[in-house]
């Protein structure tokens, strides 16, 4: 069989490998004098109940001048994505080093869409044996597209292929560099491990984590049913120094501890934190690219790689805010002070209603209280809010 069909048998492991196939397509895009874009075309090995996700579509991206075999890095995008502008420019940055890229489409994600629903929606649902399936759709997709780099040895240098993810696709992009053996390297921006601790504790799972609870899951519950899609479980540390993972101080989309996991489940020895939430990075996408391209000319090409272990990025926050004067208002504000473990700051607001300073402690996730200085007087304020 060429393919592995949930309903009627077992989920494999994702340490196994997909059977191979020949069933690939490759239909030649628009291009420009400095780079070749090709779509690849194949049959998932997971055959799922969605027709439009059971076709996996990659977007190769070639350099015109450079010397081959040339490295390969795999690029997964993050949840949600309806479009795939952010990898392109990425695989620019790394063509520009004489690298190949590939950027694969995650399952239930853009043209792998059910109809009628919104890109992503159903990638993340309330059902363990569903998300169980689709991380290991997910890995045994890019266990194939390595099968293809593999059989173009005079194209590819298969002993040079890495994997960078965004968000989710660090998260699969980790389980993949966990299980994969030919996949050395790998960058991981703003992503985690220890997926019950995402699910139960990320700002953005709160429908899911509702349903798994009404089923009478608990995170702990959770964890033992996802292990054997659990990235931490399939730990690589020999890979310390072909790993470099760039996580925000200030996430709560994916906790600072949930990186941090990672981190020592590669025993990364490249980290670089940014003092941002989860979309803090978007303030400085072509200097992160620079950074993860430089990192990996560093590891496949011998070029030397010196990064600061921390990004000089503002910290905005977006929320909404009391206080006795304004009374309740939206309020943006720019952080000019900060307890180093982000338990407290001091930040500059702007509102509606005139400008103040604002100097808060938490009391929980997102939610501040604390001292206000306005134009007209010091009183007591909270705020409510995120960092970006």
């Amino acid at each position: 069989m060429l393919a592995f069909c949930p309903t009627f048998g077992q989920l494999p492991l994702v340490t196994e490998r997909p059977e191979l196939t020949t069933d690939y397509r490759e239909i030649p895009r628009p291009s420009d004098p400095e780079q070749t874009i090709t779509i690849l075309r194949y049959p998932s090995p997971i055959v799922t109940d969605k027709t439009e996700n059971n076709t996996v579509d990659v977007e190769v991206h070639l350099p015109r001048t450079a010397r081959t075999p040339m490295p390969m890095v795999i690029l997964l995008h993050y949840w949600g994505a309806t479009d795939l502008g952010v990898e392109r420019r990425f695989a620019r940055n790394l063509n520009d080093r004489g690298f190949a890229a590939a950027i694969l489409t995650l399952p239930y994600h853009l043209q792998r869409t059910p109809a009628g629903i919104k890109s992503g929606d159903y990638a993340i649902r309330p059902d363990v044996e569903f998300l169980r399936e689709t991380m290991t759709q997910s890995v045994f997709d890019i266990k194939r597209l390595v099968d293809w780099i593999e059989a173009r040895p005079q194209q590819f240098d298969i002993n040079r292929i890495a994997v960078a993810g965004i968000s989710l696709g660090a998260v699969i992009g980790a389980l993949v560099l966990g299980v994969e053996p030919r996949v050395t390297a790998g960058a991981f921006l703003l992503g985690g491990v220890d997926l019950a601790g995402l699910l139960w504790n990320s700002s953005i799972t709160i429908s899911t984590r509702n349903g798994l609870r009404s089923q009478g899951y608990n995170e702990e519950r959770l964890r033992e049913a996802l292990e054997s899609v659990e990235p931490s479980r399939y730990p690589r540390q020999s890979l310390g120094e072909n790993v470099i993972v760039i996580g925000a101080r200030f996430d709560d989309i994916v906790p600072r501890e949930n990186t941090e996991q990672l981190i020592d489940m590669f025993d990364a020895k490249q980290v670089v934190w940014l003092n941002t939430g989860h979309y803090g990075g978007a303030l400085a996408e072509q200097r992160l690219y620079r950074t993860v391209a430089d990192f990996f000319e560093s590891r496949f090409l011998g070029a030397e790689f010196a990064q600061s272990r921390t990004v000089g990025l503002p910290t905005l926050r977006i929320g909404v805010h009391y206080n006795t004067d304004y009374k309740l208002t939206v309020a943006a504000g720019l952080d000019i002070w900060r307890a180093p473990k982000g338990q407290g700051f001091v930040s500059a607001m702007i509102t509606p209603e005139g400008p103040m300073a604002f100097a808060g402690a938490n009391l929980t996730k997102g939610l501040t209280a604390g001292v206000v200085v306005t134009p007209r007087q010091i009183t007591w304020g909270v705020f409510w809010g995120v960092v970006l």
